[in-house]
């Protein structure tokens, strides 16, 4: 059975709420926020762009974004922290194919964010958004074999490794390799059953850091995505 074509043209209006987390479109508050990322020497230390030099460069990424999410290019989402509306990191959607139902996600957290599990809970409401409201079937993810951290992050969401490519960037002179992880959605579909019946996973204490819509619960109705529905809670 071929997977639905995608019913939404624009990603204007969505934005995705988890237990300690909001992703919403960057807005030009935000600016120094960015800068603040993009500047940011362990976030950037595995880019594939140069450090950030100005804030007009996070202007241009704001309107840039607007754009793009408009015409249903792209979708990057800042992550709010809920506890104080700090932005630390973002997850993107990017080179989407509506064709063939795939897209290439990014992401990235301040140094300091790292290590307490906000990336993951992020990752786990952006990828089901993906997959499921904005109906892709595939997802990809281009990462420096360097970064072991970022490598463990889309494995614990079930990536499966899918490649080397040996000197596949160049970035400020440096030369790097990458790695290529992919996603279906029926893995993602399968890793949410399991997740929301952790028997079924075998003896072992069930994973407890997963932000899926329904953890403990009976499969239902997923989440829906219209006009007047756009936030989406996790």
């Amino acid at each position: 059975m071929q997977p639905e074509t995608p019913q939404c043209p624009s990603f204007d209006g969505i934005v995705l709420q988890t237990e300690r987390l909001r992703l919403r479109p960057f807005q030009e508050r935000d600016a120094q926020s960015i800068l603040a990322l993009f500047t940011d020497k362990g976030f950037m230390e595995y880019a594939s762009a140069p450090m950030f030099q100005s804030i007009e460069e996070a202007n241009a990424v704001v309107a840039r974004d607007a754009a793009k999410r408009a015409a249903g290019e792209r979708l990057r989402l800042g992550i709010e922290r809920l506890e104080d509306g700090a932005i630390i990191g973002y997850c993107d959607l990017f080179n989407i194919d509506r064709d063939c139902l795939k897209g290439e996600i990014g992401y990235g957290l301040l140094t300091k964010e790292c290590g307490l599990g906000f990336m993951h809970e992020a990752l786990s409401a952006f990828l089901h958004c993906a997959l499921h409201v904005l109906q892709l079937n595939r997802v990809m993810a281009e990462i420096d074999p360097a970064n072991t951290n970022s490598e463990k992050t889309v494995q614990r969401l079930g990536f499966t490794k899918e490649g080397h490519f040996r000197e596949n960037c160049i970035v400020n002179g440096v030369v790097s390799d990458s790695v290529f992880y992919g996603l279906l959605r029926r893995d993602w579909e399968s890793r949410e059953i399991r997740y929301r019946h952790p028997q079924s996973l075998g003896p072992g204490p069930a994973p407890h850091s997963v932000k899926c819509p329904q953890i403990g619960a009976d499969p239902g109705p997923k989440p829906c995505y219209h006009g007047d529905c756009s936030v989406l809670r996790f």
